[in-house]
């Protein structure tokens, strides 16, 4: 996570762990649910240890800081009028990751180079929130991992092999980042590699894959290197 002001001073040091679980909180719920969330959800994660007195002191507290820090951005507001705490910003000022990544994905039949390009722009810099370890964050996690998979393999099987194989081995890469062990994705890279004559590169990967495989499922991949090929 990282945050800029409006003069793209980082201030990602200023919020606390708790500031900080407190906006990515209302942050994910206010864009991919579009409603917020509310006062009671907010004190089952971050203050269920608390009496109800001291969790709503608790959260009026956080909610100034949070308020203050974000005073810095511009265009950026925190709110409460539909009755769910919810934070609103103006796009055309407010560069946000997640938001971009959500157009990519959200309709995979405007799907082309440029937009997985842009997409793939996105998940080089890391994957989403790596660094950060909440349980309620695990949903948020896993559905972006697999939707950035799928939207990868989507547009890659739109693609004849021969029309650009240098951008269906990257596209492979970009997977392998989140799935070590995808069968799709291998066979995607070995496939494009092969067509080109680099079969050599093309069983290295292969062979790289199926210990990766086996490493993590115990096991043996269940194919050899041909039977890919020809699958």
């Amino acid at each position: 996570m990282q945050i800029f002001d409006k003069d793209g001073i980082d201030i990602t040091r200023q919020f606390t762990p708790l500031i900080r679980e407190l906006f990515l909180l209302i942050l994910l719920y206010s864009v991919r649910k579009g409603t917020g969330v509310s006062s009671d959800k907010l004190t089952e994660i971050l203050w269920s240890d608390k009496s109800t007195q001291s969790a709503r002191n608790n959260r009026s507290v956080n909610i100034a800081k949070l308020k203050s820090l974000l005073d810095r951005l511009e265009h950026v507001q925190l709110s409460k009028d539909t009755g769910y705490w919810k934070i609103d910003f103006d796009p055309a000022f407010i560069r946000l990751d997640y938001l971009s990544y959500l157009a990519i994905v959200k309709d995979k039949k405007e799907l082309n180079k440029e937009r997985i390009n842009q997409l793939a722009g996105i998940t080089r810099r890391g994957g989403f929130l790596t660094n950060i370890e909440y349980e309620w964050l695990d949903e948020y996690k896993s559905e972006v991992s697999n939707e950035i998979i799928d939207t990868y393999l989507h547009f890659a099987h739109s693609i004849p092999i021969k029309e650009d194989t240098d951008f269906l081995v990257r596209l492979a890469n970009y997977i392998f980042y989140f799935d070590a062990a995808n069968e799709d994705a291998i066979a995607l890279k070995c496939k494009a590699l092969a067509y080109t004559g680099k079969h050599s590169l093309a069983k290295a990967a292969f062979d790289n894959f199926a210990r990766q495989y086996k490493t993590i499922y115990g096991e043996e991949y269940g194919k050899d290197f041909q039977e890919l090929l020809e699958a």
